[in-house]
Formats: C-alpha cells, structure tokens, sequence
C-alpha cells in the first residue's frame, strides 16, 4: 500500500528524535515499509476475531490486523514488532490495493482475500478515521490488465459467479463439499462486509433467495450437510443482528424458522 510523497520519512525521524530515539535507529523505524506476522506463523487474526464474535466494530478487526501484521522486514529486519510503525503507516495511507493474477480464484473465494486485504482496509481506518480508496487489480492477462474498485469487484462477482445458476449446479456434483463451498462463500462476504463495508443489501438479499429460502436448494443442501445450511442462516442472521444487512421481517422469521430446523436435524443425527 502507498502512503503520501516520501512516505514521511523525514517527518517520522524528527518525531522519534523527540522522544530519545537515535538517529539510526529511528531511520531504520521510519523506513520500513515490509510488514507481516510473526516469525514462524501464518494469519492476520482478523477471520479469527470475526469467527469469535468477540467484536464489536471494523476497528477492533483493523486494530487486531496491526497487532499481527506490525512485524517488520528487512535486510537486516527478521519480524521486528513494529506495530506502532504499522499504524502510522496505516494512518497516512489512502489507497489500498490487491493483485489477483490468476482467474482460478477471486476475492470470495477465500477468507484470506478479507483477512490480508479487508483487514488492511480496517486498519487504515482504525489508524486514520478515514477510508482508503480500494481496488482489486486483475494481472491474470498481462496484456489487459483491468483495475476495478472493491465494490465494482464485489458487484462483477455476485453477478458473474455467485448468482449464475451453472455455479450451484456444479457444486450439486460434489454433495457435502459443494454445500460446504456455499456456507463458506456466505462467511466470506460476511468477512469483507465487516472489514471494507462493500456489501450491498442486494447481495444478502440474494444470498439468502437463492441459497436458503428457495425451497429445492435448501432441500438439497440438508440432504448432503445440514451443518451448512446451519451455519449460513446463523451468518445471516448474525449480518442484521449488527446492522450490516436490513432484512425485511418476513425475511428474518423465515431464516429464524430455518435455523431452528437446521438445529433441530443436527441435534437427531448427533
């Protein structure tokens, strides 16, 4: 990500020297610019939090992506704990954005788009109070490379992949992996809508139309894993309990009634 000119180098030395920092020492600081977890480990601790519930705001995900993403790299930098030079950097940053080199995958394929990218977005606004511009960059075609923004990028998915009836019916071929594909996609926009914000009411509204409340594809996916069918209206139920999606209230008891269903059924099979 890219902050103002000079990234404020100069600015960020005078500041440490204030505080007793040597000169050195505080180029070094203000210099990095190389973040990520901690030596040995994986993750941003972002899907974590969320899949905890033990948060309330973007900027309790942001403030965690700082905590496990502030370690600094270098020629001579192995996983430093930099965080508070993490959350200057965040701070001054206003444009965020995410290479996708390949068209195997896309951003609600995986919960990694949201944890690294999305968490990255909560952070600029944690540290700054502002949100940064976000695009996603698609390099799977060298010579037309195509840069759209985050919600341009979410609306294109919805309306290519996630709506297109070839897509469930191909999952229908792989049974309780294939279900499984779907309650995870749900936990993924789920993820990018509290870290970025980019999720219409259209899109939930959609989700839930076509994989919950229509009645064919939710016979099947209770047939091949009910614990899918379980854990998506918990996440859509969860998604307006916050305030993240407006459902309507013939909508909400219908996912409430299928809930408790879907509990009902797993409670018989266990």
């Amino acid at each position: 990500f890219e902050s103002q000119k000079d990234f404020h180098i100069d600015e960020e030395v005078a500041q440490m020297r204030t505080e007793g920092m040597e000169d050195d020492q505080a180029f070094e600081r203000a210099s990095a610019r190389i973040f990520g977890c901690p030596p040995g480990t994986y993750g941003a601790g972002v899907d974590l939090l969320i899949n905890s519930r033990k948060w309330e705001t973007s900027d309790d995900l942001g403030n965690i992506y700082i905590k496990w993403s502030g370690h600094a790299y270098g020629r001579k930098l192995h996983g430093a704990a930099w965080q508070d030079q993490l959350k200057t950097r965040s701070s001054k940053t206003t444009v965020t954005v995410k290479n996708v080199p390949s068209v195997e995958m896309d951003m609600l394929d995986s919960d990694d788009f949201y944890a690294y990218h999305g968490g990255l977005i909560a952070a600029v606004h944690a540290a700054g109070g502002e949100m940064p511009s976000s695009y996603s960059a698609s390099t799977a075609d060298i010579g037309h490379v195509e840069t759209l923004n985050l919600h341009e990028e979410t609306s294109r998915i919805m309306r290519s992949r996630i709506n297109n009836p070839k897509w469930l019916e191909g999952l229908k071929q792989h049974g309780y992996k294939g279900a499984q594909e779907i309650s995870a996609m749900v936990d993924i926009v789920f993820g990018w809508d509290a870290t970025s914000d980019n999720i219409d009411k259209w899109m939930y509204d959609q989700i839930a139309g076509n994989f919950v409340l229509n009645e064919e594809t939710r016979k099947w996916i209770r047939e091949v894993n009910p614990w899918a069918m379980h854990a998506m209206c918990e996440r859509l139920l969860e998604a307006n309990k916050r305030g993240m999606w407006q459902a309507d209230a013939d909508t909400l008891q219908q996912l409430r009634d299928i809930y408790m269903e879907a509990e009902g059924g797993i409670e018989e099979i266990l």
